[in-house]
């Protein structure tokens, strides 16, 4: 919500990818929208590395398939 909320008020520096309701607000309030955008868009990026390697993680580490029970909603269980 908060990325999408910035991104439609921002107003980048290059005048191409200005948001639909930044004629709404102050140039300042444009101006600090755009640095929580971009934080925002490198906040999501590093969650989704993060995801990534915990799947990694639990494949070779602790020899355990996340991917095929997501996909198939069915997982093999290991005996004690």
């Amino acid at each position: 919500a908060a990325q999408v909320s910035t991104g439609l008020v921002s107003d980048p520096d290059d005048f191409i990818n200005v948001g639909p309701l930044a004629s709404y607000v102050s140039s300042a309030t444009r101006a600090k929208a755009v640095g929580w955008h971009n934080l925002g868009a490198l906040l999501i990026l590093l969650l989704v590395v993060l995801h990534l390697a915990m799947i990694l993680f639990y494949r070779f580490w602790k020899r355990e398939d996340l991917v095929r029970p997501m996909i198939t909603g069915r997982k093999r269980i290991r005996k004690p």
